[in-house]
């Protein structure tokens, strides 16, 4: 899947959603839940390029008893620009996982330690698993296998509040300056 943005990448690591502190935290592989993530957003026909190839996966791999299309892991939003999530669990059957592999733009292997950012531009390749679990529609899930940085966005720290009309602003000039 080439030229699409990441959103919220957690592939340092694996982390696991905490619900008592609402967000996700790092975690052992073996950790229940632990995986490692990404979202993607892309452009429509990306999305629908990509849409294509799961179906196909689907149809090569689903059991007798699934209907003959799965359902679409994709979010459409406003602008036209869908989102999919994907992910690699820390570990099936009691085997870890190998970490998804990071490359720069000349395919230089990133740091293991390299924390990629929201906003930035990749290239991602994944691995398609068509599945069904008790009563849900089957789908395909993406599996992460190896990511390359096309464009780094700049680290940002973001508050979690809107702005506040006719609220205090912090002036950084100091009254003993003059």
């Amino acid at each position: 899947i080439k030229n699409v943005e990441a959103i919220w990448p957690k592939l340092d690591r694996t982390y696991h959603f905490d619900k008592k502190v609402n967000k996700s935290m790092p975690c052992d592989p073996m950790a229940p839940n632990a995986e490692y993530s990404i979202e993607l957003k892309m452009d429509s026909e990306t999305a629908r390029n990509l849409y294509i190839a799961m179906v196909k996966s689907y149809t090569a791999n689903k059991k007798d008893n699934w209907p003959d299309n799965p359902a679409n892991p994709m979010t459409k939003h406003d602008d036209g620009t869908r989102t999919v999530k994907c992910t690699l669990k820390g570990q099936y059957n009691g085997e870890i996982t190998r970490k998804p592999l990071q490359f720069d733009s000349k395919n230089n292997p990133m740091d293991a330690d390299f924390q990629l950012t929201t906003g930035s531009i990749v290239n991602i390749a994944v691995t398609f698993y068509a599945y069904k679990y008790l009563s849900n529609e089957p789908s395909v899930s993406l599996r992460i296998k190896q990511l390359q940085v096309v464009r780094l966005a700049e680290r940002t720290v973001r508050s979690m509040f809107d702005k506040v009309e006719d609220g205090y602003v912090h002036n950084s000039e100091s009254v003993f300056e003059s």
